[in-house]
């Protein structure tokens, strides 16, 4: 059984979930505040700084593999596990929704809408890390990096026609 301690440093593991933790926060101050759908849009910086970090993670392993540094198996479990990690962390817009009103036939659909995208994901990376070579691991990490923006896209339409925002920014002083 191979490991992606080396491939996935805790330095790098933690510039991917620290921000994820930082988004959920805010989700939790703007939900106390009465703003909560405001967080859907920033789910946008989060998913523009998973994309730049995984670019420089790939890049990073690529260069280490070629190197000799690592493994092709060690390559192999990080590529998995920054997938699994960006297929999951697109689930932040569903759980606005479930915040915002839990019983909602609305908030189920949007929220189950966000997890059938990131099950997709979730399965798509897993099956195209199972062909192990450099171009399924670059697709895995592309899905995987596209899977929060359209999640948050979704959530932002869906959100837009049910007036949330505008619910929101009604109740905000001026």
């Amino acid at each position: 059984m191979t490991f992606d301690h080396r491939a996935v440093p805790n330095t790098v593991l933690n510039l991917y979930l620290y921000p994820v933790g930082a988004w959920a926060i805010a989700l939790a101050v703007l939900y106390f505040t009465g703003r909560g759908p405001l967080a859907i849009p920033l789910c946008y910086p989060l998913a523009l700084w998973q994309i730049g970090l995984s670019a420089w993670w790939g890049r990073s392993l690529l260069a280490r593999l070629d190197a000799g540094d690592l493994t092709t198996a060690e390559a192999h479990a990080g590529v998995r596990s920054v997938g699994q990690i960006l297929a999951w962390s697109a689930l932040c817009p569903a759980m606005v929704f479930m915040t915002n009103d839990p019983l909602a036939p609305s908030a189920w659909s949007a929220a189950l809408g966000a997890v059938a995208v990131s099950g997709l994901v979730y399965l798509g990376v897993m099956g195209l890390t199972q062909l192990a070579s450099r171009w399924t691991h670059a697709a895995a990490i592309a899905m995987g990096c596209l899977a929060l923006p359209l999640n948050a896209t979704g959530a932002v339409t869906i959100a837009t026609m049910l007036g949330l925002f505008d619910k929101v920014l009604s109740a905000a002083p001026s």
